[in-house]
């Protein structure tokens, strides 16, 4: 699934507006707008878990052979 599909998603599951998110995080709502259709692969990952957090979600990376699982919030930053 690419990422302007799960924008979208969480997004409506959230009820709010492109709009609603671009004003939220700072941006002008066609920006926002691109993003969601694919216009654009230029989107930070900063941006990325602005919107997850805003729509209740949090990314989530797992391992899929040990199934541990890593997010932004309980990875050191300095192992980075």
């Amino acid at each position: 699934m690419q990422i302007n599909k799960i924008l979208k998603t969480i997004r409506t599951k959230k009820n709010l507006r492109q709009e609603d998110i671009a004003k939220i995080i700072g941006i002008q709502s066609n920006t926002y707008s691109d993003w969601e259709r694919g216009r654009t692969q230029k989107i930070a990952f900063e941006d990325i878990e602005k919107i997850a957090n805003i729509c209740d979600f949090e990314i989530l990376f797992q391992n899929k052979y040990t199934k541990e699982i890593i997010t932004s919030k309980n990875i050191d930053r300095k192992e980075i």
